[in-house]
């Protein structure tokens, strides 16, 4: 897909930032390594990013499709599916109907 690319750069970007942001809390906490007291503070600061994600990630993502499938929550599951083809900007290529009567029920219509 044309954002294998970018998404893949980005990802590179940010071991990277990692990196950084690990060696500045080595240098602002930990400037020679021998500081007993300060490995707490050290593991506070690297688990910074993601306690400032946690909100970003709550808000945006979705249950999975299999968890929804399962608890038969058939509208938020129709939901999530419309939005992963809306997202994917392809069309699904098959009709699928969602039938709520037993396990294992889910049809599947192909081309």
């Amino acid at each position: 897909t044309r954002y294998r690319d970018p998404l893949t750069g980005l990802l590179t970007l940010m071991f990277s930032l990692g990196e950084i942001f690990g060696a500045l809390g080595c240098i602002i906490f930990m400037p020679t390594l021998t500081e007993v007291g300060q490995w707490t503070t050290l593991c506070t600061w690297a688990t910074m990013p993601s306690y400032l994600m946690l909100p970003v990630s709550y808000m945006l993502l979705e249950e999975s499709p299999r968890y929804l499938a399962v608890k038969c929550k058939t509208e938020q599951l129709r939901n999530v599916l419309e939005a992963m083809v809306r997202w994917s900007r392809s069309p699904l290529g098959c009709d699928v109907d969602i039938d709520v009567g037993s396990p294992g029920s889910t049809r599947s219509s192909g081309p």
